[in-house]
């Protein structure tokens, strides 16, 4: 069950993470290692905001 609401949890942040770092290596000619952290901090920023967002309009917010 734990493992479950975990995986749910991380969804929005996975999906939002691959479309940072779709646009990034799109814009980007020669992406780098900089890039790509500046990528996965975008990303990771984003999914957890879209999660804190529907979490917090459904009245469930997670640990």
């Amino acid at each position: 069950m734990y493992l479950k609401s975990r995986i749910k949890h991380y969804v929005p942040v996975l999906l939002a993470m691959a479309a940072a770092f779709a646009v990034i290596f799109m814009v980007v000619e020669k992406p780098d290692y900089p890039t790509a952290l500046i990528a996965i901090g975008t990303g990771f920023v984003a999914g957890e905001t879209i999660h804190y967002l529907n979490s917090k309009k459904t009245g469930r917010i997670t640990d």
